[in-house]
């Protein structure tokens, strides 16, 4: 199954959408005051995450006619492509830890980040609303390609193979970015200075591809359940190794360049858009690979 180009136009269209409406005009609402500060959910105002919510289900809507009639298989890339897009411009997370020297202050920046992704993750389902809205009100009759991964069972063991795919999905995420995200090694030491913007982006997406290709292939799920692992393996990081005992020796000994774990270097909204982008492709691939696959037993 080979996308003509027409799809592929359709596919730079959503990506489109996100980067203009949420990653350009919705910049403002970054809350940013200082050029040196990251993008973080704490910086938004109650009204300004509010609008940024609707502004979401908006893009949803949008990408969906845009890419019409295949809405449902392609609208959902323009969110995670606007928040990419705030991803790439913010600052690193090492120049907020360069404001803080002592242990005490960074286990602070790392704490208020532990939720973070959660945030991203729900303007990901406003814009997975919006065009879902947007499909019961201009229905589509075109076919869906992933139906050939569908399998019949029982809800029980659907939810069996969900949980299952999610927690894959974080494990492999961990090792992906673990081993794609590396900065530069500390010679005698086995930890590596911040990870640039650019590698993170690469690992994120590959890492949450293989886990979206995993998850759709072994278990036959769809790229929900690696999305949910973009917003929990963050927290996850920030809550088992953002702890004194790992933090103080690192800060005690190294500049703030270095980081006990890379993960840690890495924000959560940049897991959670360039994840669900390489979470989507990766349930794709699984279906372009299924079909090969009957293609080649007929």
């Amino acid at each position: 199954m080979e996308l003509p180009w027409p799809v592929k136009l359709r596919i730079v269209a959503a990506l489109a959408v996100g980067v203009v409406v949420i990653g350009i005009l919705g910049w403002p609402l970054a809350g940013l005051w200082d050029p040196l500060d990251i993008v973080a959910a704490y910086h938004l105002s109650r009204l300004g995450a509010s609008i940024l919510l609707v502004i979401c289900v908006a893009v949803g809507i949008l990408g969906y006619l845009v890419v019409w009639p295949y809405g449902r298989q392609i609208a959902p890339l323009a969110v995670p492509a606007g928040l990419g897009t705030w991803a790439v411009r913010s600052e690193r997370i090492c120049k907020l830890i360069q404001r803080a020297p002592g242990p005490d202050l960074r286990l602070e920046v790392f704490g208020r980040l532990c939720w973070d992704s959660w945030y991203w993750f729900a303007m990901v389902m406003a814009g997975m609303a919006g065009l879902y809205l947007a499909w019961h009100l201009w229905p589509s009759d075109a076919k869906d390609p992933g139906v050939v991964l569908r399998r019949p069972r029982p809800i029980g063991r659907l939810l069996i193979d969900s949980g299952i795919s999610i927690l894959a999905s974080c494990l492999i995420g961990y090792i992906g970015l673990s081993a794609l995200a590396r900065g530069t090694e500390i010679i005698g030491a086995s930890i590596s200075t911040q990870p640039a913007t650019s590698q993170i982006a690469f690992a994120a997406t590959v890492a949450f591809w293989l886990a979206g290709l995993a998850s759709a292939r072994v278990l036959r799920v769809g790229p929900f359940c690696p999305i949910i692992a973009t917003a929990i393996l963050p927290t996850l990081a920030f809550l088992l190794l953002a702890r004194p005992e790992v933090i103080g020796p690192v800060a005690m000994a190294y500049p703030a360049t270095c980081l006990p774990q890379t993960v840690l270097g890495i924000l959560p909204i940049q897991t959670v858009s360039f994840g669900t982008i390489g979470a989507i492709a990766g349930y794709w691939t699984a279906v372009r690979i299924e079909y090969w696959r009957r293609h080649l037993e007929v």
